[in-house]
């Protein structure tokens, strides 16, 4: 379910608002409960459209029989549930590079012109999308080398922004992979046909 809404599970409420000027209940309220991911819950407003869920839902086994994407989807739930942004970013990565990058060398410049091509949908968003991707590889190969992130350079402010871009990035990737069925192909390789033109 994360993946059709970008927010952790949650059990839907209904009550009633009581009106401080009458002993009754005036209108209800629909909010959610959701459970976080040290066991303990938390009442939000609820939003975001689940339309999408019996799409996705009737894809995903057919989908995660590829060990590629199976490893996308549990990195993806992994990062969304631990609590350390360090932790969320390289799983993010784990994921990422599970789908976009068989290959060993030059990871992020093909991760980026890759996922930038596969979820931009026009030039600009592309280009965004590529300069972000490649920030955020920076950021994740500082921290698995045991370097301090520099933001300097960065297109993002801090590593909480960052992990926030790179989770959506991946999670429109899962969609869009889901959406095409895309998972019974080589994608990498009709990605890279549709860069050059072939």
């Amino acid at each position: 379910m994360r993946l059709v809404r970008d927010a952790p599970p949650f059990v839907p409420l209904v009550w009633w608002d009581w009106d401080t000027f009458s002993p009754y209940a005036s209108r209800p309220t629909i909010d959610r409960w959701e459970l976080l991911p040290d066991g303990s819950s938390l009442v939000v407003a609820a939003a975001g459209s689940l339309d999408d869920l019996p799409s996705v839902a009737s894809n995903l086994p057919a989908a995660t029989a590829k060990p590629q994407f199976d490893l996308a989807i549990r990195r993806y739930n992994q990062a969304c549930a631990r609590s350390s942004p360090e932790d969320q970013l390289i799983d993010c990565w784990i994921a990422l590079e599970a789908l976009f990058l068989p290959e060993k060398d030059e990871l992020s410049y093909r991760a980026s012109i890759r996922i930038a091509r596969f979820v931009g949908q026009d030039p600009p968003e592309r280009e965004n999308l590529r300069k972000a991707i490649r920030d955020s590889y920076d950021l994740r190969s500082a921290l698995v080398h045991g370097a301090t992130p520099n933001f300097k350079k960065s297109s993002f402010e801090n590593l909480s922004g960052a992990v926030d871009s790179t989770r959506d990035v991946l999670r429109r990737s899962l969609l869009r992979l889901l959406d095409t069925k895309s998972w019974n192909s080589a994608w990498v390789a009709e990605i890279d046909a549709s860069l050059f033109g072939t």
